[in-house]
């Protein structure tokens, strides 16, 4: 099987790095060696390309797992059992914190790469809806069965503009590309870790967005029995368990802090299977989330706009205006966006939706 991971003491984010996993030794053996997105800090603003250029990755040195390090500021294990903070700044306002957590496996083709160069421009979305202090986490992880111990789990603290936003899921962050080929990955870990190592004192609810295409628990195991073992809560964030937390008692927890949003993309490899949609809506109604909130986006182009509208319509802002705004954005396909967010937008608009736009 061909596997995408890199050697991140030279790289954060390998694209067409080729290996092959060995869960024998957990080592990965590399094969070729091609290119990288990397943070271009001469135009750190450029929203014409996103401010992204191409570099050469060098050969890695090493073929260990163990040396496959984690961002010193994106591995949890840095900072046992801390909680991190979504804050006002400066003269801020309205503060709304917003998780996106990101799975990095292989089956989700070359989605992480368009959210590393366009994420950012969630920013501008929210602050034209009057939210002038937006406090964005980055997640992301893998799967703790093809990327022992740790599943590759990594978290950001709350980033409050959006050049930080880029830098950090450009520089810092890494998608391994592995997944282990058994229906599912730690989706648990970033309901734990929202429920129990984030906090925020704001009017309302944040957001928590899990973008990925699999079952919500290894080999369609009941997430309502399994989730977070006490040997991974230990690893990652020093948390002393005396059994299992099951993912449904993390949604539940998270939910009380945050509206959370599941998207699963129809074009990567798992998109298609509609049992998957089916569990995660079944795992959200036993958590008293509206299973509407299980997101199925056609193409690539309309996750993030789809977004801005779950943001939009859950908090009942001007739909007309977000619209105006990511058409001057350069947003493209806003129909696939809407139809995304179809039930949301029937819901929210019980007498009749906003007229829909041009889909440019």
């Amino acid at each position: 099987m061909q596997l995408v991971i890199c050697d991140v003491t030279h790289v954060r984010f390998c694209s067409q790095i080729i290996v092959f996993f060995d869960k024998s030794s957990n080592n990965c053996a590399t094969t070729t060696t091609e290119n990288y997105m990397s943070w271009d800090k001469d135009d750190p603003t450029n929203p014409k390309t996103g401010a992204i250029k191409i570099t050469k990755v060098p050969e890695p040195k090493s073929k260990n797992r163990d040396d496959c390090v984690l961002s010193d500021h994106l591995d949890p294990r840095n900072r046992k059992s801390d909680v991190y903070e979504a804050t006002l700044a400066g003269k801020c306002k309205t503060l709304l914190p917003i998780i996106v957590s990101i799975d990095g496996s292989a089956s989700m083709k070359k989605i992480p790469t368009y959210l590393q160069k366009y994420l950012h421009g969630i920013f501008d979305s929210l602050i034209s809806q009057g939210i002038d202090c937006p406090n964005v986490m980055i997640m992301s992880h893998d799967d703790e069965h093809a990327v022992p111990p740790d599943a590759a789990f990594q978290m950001s603290g709350f980033l409050e503009n959006k050049v930080a936003l880029s830098r950090t899921i450009n520089d810092d962050v890494f998608f391994t590309g592995c997944g282990g080929g058994n229906k599912g990955e730690a989706y648990h870990l970033p309901f734990y870790a929202a429920a129990n190592h984030t906090n925020f004192k704001a009017e309302g609810k944040g957001f928590l967005f899990i973008i990925g295409d699999e079952e919500p628990y290894y080999g369609a195991g009941d997430p309502a029995k399994r989730g977070t073992s006490p040997e991974i809560a230990l690893e990652i964030f020093g948390d002393v368990l005396d059994n299992e937390v099951p993912m449904l008692q993390s949604v539940k927890k998270a939910a009380e802090k945050y509206h959370i949003f599941v998207i699963r993309p129809l074009h990567t490899n798992n998109g298609p299977t509609q049992k998957i949609t089916k569990a995660w809506q079944k795992l959200f109604e036993l958590a008293g989330v509206d299973s509407d909130n299980v997101l199925e986006p056609t193409d690539t182009v309309a996750i993030l706009p789809a977004m801005a509208y779950a943001i939009c319509l859950t908090r009942g802002d001007n739909v007309e205006k977000l619209e105006a705004v990511l058409k001057e954005m350069g947003v493209k396909n806003l129909c696939s966006a809407r139809a995304t967010v179809a039930n949301l937008m029937a819901k929210k608009h019980p007498g009749g939706a906003p007229t829909a736009p041009s889909c440019g």
